[in-house]
């Protein structure tokens, strides 16, 4: 059956089905003249793939096409070279649309929308004359004294609670043992998990200060200055940006009233793998210490005035650790021989 002009048309534009290609190829074999009705031999040469006919058909339209050749007379040289062409674009053509025909189709690739989370830098300045509360997303509440500010990013990212505070501020934070809340000011970070501390840090002044009122944080130099100290209630750190120093020492929190408060008794209390010491005199602390983690404590110094408040978990917190941070919080040495561990105060060599 001879196809209709509109066949073609789609058999070189790609868009015939498979019977239809097949009617026009069987054609254009007995009819390789009609090439040249349909395709310019500049659109011949620029036209360029890399799929190559089946064989059989490649062959087959050869065959036809040097027949055809053959049966040209020998006084037109100039149709040879047209012919050629014609050839090859026909086997060019054919292979294309075969390999278009017979493979598989592939599947379309839905597009990965990737969520992006926007943080916003949060910026909270204290104009006013009183101190002003800050809710933040986590729960914590941050009392801003007046002319302070503080920044930080929302949502807190995914491990960490991060606030930069320039001037004064308390820190109520929200216990989130995932998360630590720390609170950079200077060259001064301090990481808490969930307690109440004030921090004092205005850039004009030399002078850092880190309060604790409950709980334990962390206080570390950003600038790598001085190993990190742990602070428990009652104590404060002072830095000095100048000297590099740090010192750590009792404060006492501001009364409400003009009367001065009870005296609190010393109470130890042991919550599941909790050990919370209340206002406890330090021997107290340490024949509880020896008696729940089995090693010996000897005191050589005169610790009747001390008292100690602070949580410890004696699951996760080796004794050698918990040792260390009193030690460290009342200006005392740990040495342990053996299996005992002897306490004696830290000499301090006086200027003369």
């Amino acid at each position: 059956m001879h196809p209709t002009d509109d066949q073609i048309k789609r058999y070189f534009n790609r868009q015939c089905t498979a019977e239809e290609a097949e009617q026009v190829y069987h054609y254009l074999i007995q009819h390789p003249e009609v090439v040249e009705r349909y395709l310019s031999y500049d659109e011949w040469r620029a036209f360029t793939t890399g799929t190559h006919p089946d064989g059989k058909k490649s062959a087959d339209m050869l065959a036809a096409i040097l027949s055809k050749i053959d049966a040209e007379p020998q006084r037109q040289p100039v149709k040879l070279w047209r012919y050629i062409s014609i050839a090859a674009t026909i086997c060019v053509f054919i292979g294309l649309m075969v390999f278009q025909l017979t493979r598989p189709r592939p599947q379309g690739q839905p597009y990965v929308v990737s969520k992006t989370h926007v943080i916003n830098w949060q910026n909270a300045t204290n104009h006013g004359n009183r101190v002003q509360h800050i809710k933040l997303d986590d729960g914590s509440d941050v009392a801003l004294s007046p002319g302070s500010s503080v920044r930080y990013k929302l949502p807190f990212k995914n491990k960490t609670r991060d606030i930069y505070l320039t001037g004064v501020a308390r820190f109520k934070v929200a216990k989130d043992k995932a998360r630590p809340f720390t609170v950079f000011s200077g060259e001064v970070a301090t990481t808490a998990l969930g307690t109440v501390f004030t921090i004092t840090a205005w850039p004009a002044e030399k002078i850092t200060r880190v309060k604790l009122h409950s709980g334990k944080v962390r206080v570390t130099n950003t600038a790598n200055g001085f190993e990190p100290q742990y602070l428990l209630p009652g104590k404060e750190l002072v830095f000095n940006k100048t000297t590099g120093s740090v010192n750590l020492r009792r404060f006492t929190e501001q009364a409400a009233a003009t009367k001065p408060a009870p005296a609190i008794a010393g109470t130890v209390k042991l919550n599941g793998d909790t050990l919370r010491f209340v206002n406890q005199p330090l021997p107290d602390v340490f024949n509880k210490l020896q008696q729940l983690y089995g090693n010996s404590i000897a005191i050589k110094a005169d610790l009747k005035k001390y008292r100690f408040t602070g949580d410890f978990n004696i699951a996760t917190d080796s004794l050698p650790v918990v040792l260390s941070t009193i030690g460290t919080l009342n200006k005392l040495q740990v040495i342990k021989t053996d299996s005992t561990y002897t306490i004696i105060p830290i000499k301090i060599n006086k200027k003369k």
